[in-house]
């Protein structure tokens, strides 16, 4: 066997082992995918309940309906807003993404609102949720069109920073 010979088996070689180590790389990737779109749809629920917070509690509100009925909605979705904070706070960990960070802020600035009006008596309580309810009814429409997008990759930026933007409003 000649010197050209060995050559061409290395060469051989090292494109086989490129090929592998390429294709493992790209099934790396797709295994990474899928864990994120798992994670992703873990919230899917807690979207749903905040994608109808405003227009529940507007109309509980509205119906005059109990301070304990009130505080109850209040809990629900203080408890669905930390969930989906902790959801994309995954995500963005995975994927250093800002779109993520941006939503599990925004989630957290949420949550912070619900447990302020819970702290307060029932009088104050129902006045801050009427206070904010028109930044609500958008931050609703933010979970109404985040629930549209069924990947996390297909999420934009710009509503993630709308969300955050809206959930800074809350007082």
């Amino acid at each position: 066997m000649g010197k050209k010979d060995v050559l061409k088996i290395v060469a051989l070689i090292l494109a086989l082992a490129l090929v592998a180590s390429t294709y493992g790389w790209w099934e790396c990737g797709r295994k990474n995918e899928r864990l994120l779109e798992s994670i992703y749809v873990d919230s899917t629920r807690s979207q749903v309940f905040l994608s109808d917070m405003a227009d529940s509690l507007n109309g509980s509100i509205k119906a005059n309906a109990s301070s304990d009925y009130l505080w109850s909605q209040l809990v629900l979705y203080d408890e669905h807003s930390i969930f989906l904070g902790k959801i994309f706070f995954n995500l963005y960990e995975q994927t250093g993404e800002r779109k993520y960070y941006f939503i599990h802020t925004a989630a957290y600035n949420i949550a912070g609102f619900f447990t302020a009006a819970l702290n307060d008596k029932p009088p104050q309580m129902q006045e801050m949720v009427k206070r904010n309810l028109k930044s609500l009814e958008r931050i609703q429409e933010c979970f109404g069109e985040l629930l549209r997008y069924q990947k996390p990759n297909e999420i934009p930026e710009s509503l993630a920073e709308e969300l955050f933007n809206l959930s800074e409003e809350l007082k």
